[in-house]
């Protein structure tokens, strides 16, 4: 037992911490992307996918919201400053 957890508590831990990432990791992609495509249509051009990776962080959040409620506050806040 590595600082008094059980295996199970570690694992538990390590899938937290991957769900976490990839929620930062998906919402940074999709800017990414809407950065990208802001870029090639010109800045006053509108995104017609615009609406569907605001829903899809939107569910990002959620997932993050139902599995680690205590560290999405920060994530939350600077996925829904783009809108």
């Amino acid at each position: 037992m590595e600082n008094g957890k059980t295996r199970m508590e570690r694992l538990e831990e390590l899938l937290k911490d991957l769900i976490w990432l990839n929620g930062v990791i998906a919402t940074e992609l999709i800017r990414s992307t809407e950065n990208t495509a802001s870029i090639l249509m010109g800045r006053d051009a509108i995104s017609p996918c615009g609406p569907q990776h605001t829903k899809i962080n939107e569910q990002i959040i959620e997932i993050l919201e139902k599995h680690l409620p205590e560290r999405v506050g920060i994530l939350k806040e600077h996925v829904l400053k783009h809108k």
